[in-house]
């Protein structure tokens, strides 16, 4: 009986997965959804320095390496492009930006439950600093005033936070930074050994809008800063110190423009909640994308270089199973073989991908074996917390 855990027949279970209503599919020949969003940005420009204050052309070149490329590699399998990501092991972050009430917390929590993701608020991890804290009085002032809080009190939290959840998630949401000049300066100061920015999503809102929702939080959220005084003063920070930073960003995605750079991602948040959903989900795939087709590159040259402990971790066992127990019965590599056929280089071509969501993936793509028999092969790919992405079901159909 096969090791693997089932969810059922391959026909229910493929047939139901296509039918999903929520299912997003990639296809190896619509190269365009790998052209990831471009927003429209004014030119860079430099301004007259007065007493020694920083322009935007100095922070685009303290800036130029927040997205570390070093440990990706971009390929192609089966017709699909990807970043190779297994030897990429730094914090992987998405900066979340927008004004006061412009849905980023609600956005982060959506992508917690239903991706690989941790949702890391600098506003949340601010306002939630005991009392006793040295900085809790500088922190409370500054929220209050609408202004930002020192980049060194915020990073020292931030980082404290990521390291104790670290490996626990593909990717790490950090939700309301940088705010300014000086929090990107602090950030390509202190992170940029550790994490490497894959993105910016930047949501879109009008003030009016932003106003109304403060108003509608402030019945029930009991933050000092939900009032529309806070409000308007926060909007104006965010307008004059905030923006200005995204457009910097924007410029780095500009000036290092190639397969590997970050994407600047302008979602529209005053749209009804299951749009502004939808958008932010078909961003996040384009990169979920990535993880998932660098497991199924590396589980199919496992069986081509009879690597039986990489198949191993690639593959999901029964509940009642467990990867010691397996190796203690059997050979890997002869377990392997077993279920995947002989040990030799195959061809793939006409690659396709289907979210059915976050955390379930299905891949697919046309197939030559050994024996030169054509199958169109499919497997399902799950994320399994610690474990990463795994694959947990497939089958074959001959052509």
């Amino acid at each position: 009986m096969s090791k693997f855990r089932r969810l059922s027949s391959s026909l229910v279970l493929l047939s139901a997965m296509m039918q999903g209503s929520s299912l997003r599919r990639v296809s190896a020949f619509a190269t365009r959804l790998f052209a990831f969003p471009k927003s429209l940005h004014s030119p860079l420009y430099s301004t007259n320095t007065r007493g020694g204050s920083i322009t935007p052309t100095d922070i685009l070149k303290e800036s130029m390496n927040i997205f570390n490329s070093s440990n990706i590699t971009p390929r192609i399998f089966a017709g699909i492009p990807y970043w190779d990501t297994s030897q990429s092991n730094e914090f992987r972050v998405f900066f979340v930006l927008g004004g006061p009430g412009a849905g980023k917390g609600t956005q982060c929590d959506l992508l917690k439950d239903n991706y690989p993701c941790l949702h890391f608020s600098v506003g949340e991890l601010l306002r939630n600093v005991p009392p006793e804290s040295p900085h809790a009085q500088i922190i409370e002032e500054t929220l209050v005033a609408g202004n930002i809080v020192p980049v060194e009190i915020s990073l020292s939290l931030l980082k404290a936070a990521m390291e104790e959840q670290k490996s626990k998630a593909v990717y790490y949401l950090v939700d309301g930074f940088p705010r300014n000049y000086d929090n990107l300066q602090g950030w390509c100061r202190t992170m940029e050994s550790v994490a490497s920015v894959w993105g910016v999503f930047m949501f879109q809102c009008p003030f009016a809008e932003l106003e109304r929702r403060i108003l509608e939080r402030a019945e029930t959220s009991g933050r000092s800063d939900d009032n529309i005084a806070s409000a308007k003063r926060r909007f104006a920070t965010f307008e004059r110190e905030t923006v200005p930073v995204v457009d910097v960003l924007r410029q780095v995605e500009s000036v290092t423009r190639s397969n590997l750079s970050l994407r600047v991602m302008d979602i529209r948040g005053d749209q009804p909640l299951e749009d502004v959903w939808d958008a932010t989900q078909c961003l996040m795939n384009q990169f979920i994308l990535h993880d998932i087709v660098t497991a199924n590159a590396h589980l199919l040259q496992a069986v081509a270089e009879g690597n039986g402990d990489l198949y191993m971790s690639l593959v999901a066992w029964r509940d009642d199973d467990d990867t010691q127990t397996v190796q203690q019965d059997c050979n890997a590599t002869s377990f392997m073989t077993s279920h995947e056929g002989p040990c030799v280089p195959t061809r793939v071509s006409n690659g396709l991908i289907d979210f059915v969501n976050g955390k379930k993936v299905v891949v697919s793509y046309d197939r030559e074996l050994a024996d030169r028999e054509s199958i169109r092969e499919t497997r399902v790919w799950s994320h399994e917390g610690e474990r990463g992405w795994v694959n947990i079901h497939f089958s074959r159909i001959p052509l």
